[in-house]
């Protein structure tokens, strides 16, 4: 695969530089502005960039095209007369990731680029591993959704969020009706495909702002930001109605699955989430004591 390298500005030697580095490295020239474009959408391996001996505005360019391109990982090799070492200094403090000299050694650029290519891929392998870590600690294995650790750490925020804006703030509490004999039947692989046709359903029928957790074992939740007790029983209805339509396949064709749920909505006399957890838990109980198959809000469950 072609390395891909961006010549950035008014560089004189750009023609010359791509019959140098032809074929392995493919060359584009682009002004600063186009060359930011395809770092950030990561179609650039290395971004080149020359400093004249009268830099002041190449060092400005320079300095602006690090800021924009960083969170990229993008590297900046600068060119640098080599009769001006103090631009040297002045290139390495603005963050570039190697220089070369001017007039170019087409040998030293080629080595020079390929290595910080090489620097490049490595650093996208731990960024791609790091991103990976940081999902797998955030999600469910099962159901690919947020697990219980994400919910605890964003519920007291979110409560507080809502206080602050007037807004108000709901929570389902979704528990598999009759869940065991599930499992006992037709086996846990069976199981964890209830689950995750469930969560796909709720994945279908909230919104992008809405939070949804695997709460534990067969337990769901979604936690709905903007969001009154009224239509928070509106989809909660519909997303009732839509579980006892999944079906999981021809092998487990008996298996009719439906869900209990429960809901609260903050309220001013909350300390803190915790209190909005126990009242959508102890309307889901009541909804599970009164039949399953139904949707019941805290308020009804109090009385």
């Amino acid at each position: 695969m072609q390395t891909r390298v961006v010549i950035i500005g008014d560089v004189a030697e750009a023609a010359a530089l791509r019959v140098q580095l032809a074929p392995t490295v493919d060359v584009a020239h682009l002004t600063t502005i186009d060359a930011v474009a395809c770092a950030r959408s990561h179609k650039a391996d290395v971004l080149i960039m020359a400093l004249a001996d009268n830099a002041n505005g190449e060092v400005d360019a320079l300095a602006a095209l690090h800021q924009a391109i960083q969170p990229h990982d993008v590297p900046i090799l600068a060119l640098v007369s080599r009769n001006r070492p103090e631009l040297l200094v002045v290139a390495f403090d603005l963050g570039v990731a190697d220089c070369a000299g001017l007039p170019v050694d087409g040998i030293e650029l080629r080595a020079r680029i390929g290595a910080l290519r090489r620097r490049k891929l490595s650093t996208d392998k731990l960024s791609a591993l790091a991103r990976e870590t940081e999902r797998l600690a955030l999600t469910d294995a099962v159901t690919g959704l947020f697990n219980r650790h994400y919910f605890d750490s964003i519920l007291d925020s979110a409560v507080q969020r809502s206080r602050a804006r007037g807004a108000p703030l709901a929570m389902l509490m979704l528990d598999i009706d009759l869940f065991k004999p599930v499992n006992d039947r037709f086996g846990h692989m069976a199981g964890d495909r209830a689950l995750r046709a469930i969560a796909q359903q709720l994945g279908n029928n909230v919104r992008a702002s809405d939070v949804v957790v695997r709460f534990g074992g067969d337990e769901l939740l979604v936690l709905m930001p903007d969001t009154d007790l009224a239509t928070a029983q509106r989809i909660a209805e519909r997303l009732r109605l839509a579980v006892g339509e999944t079906r999981l396949g021809l092998d487990v064709a008996a298996l009719l699955l439906t869900v209990s749920i429960g809901i609260s909505a903050l309220d001013d006399h909350d300390p803190d989430g915790q209190a909005l957890i126990a009242r959508a838990d102890s309307a889901l109980y009541a909804a599970k004591r009164a039949g399953r198959n139904r949707v019941v809000t805290a308020a009804s469950a109090a009385a």
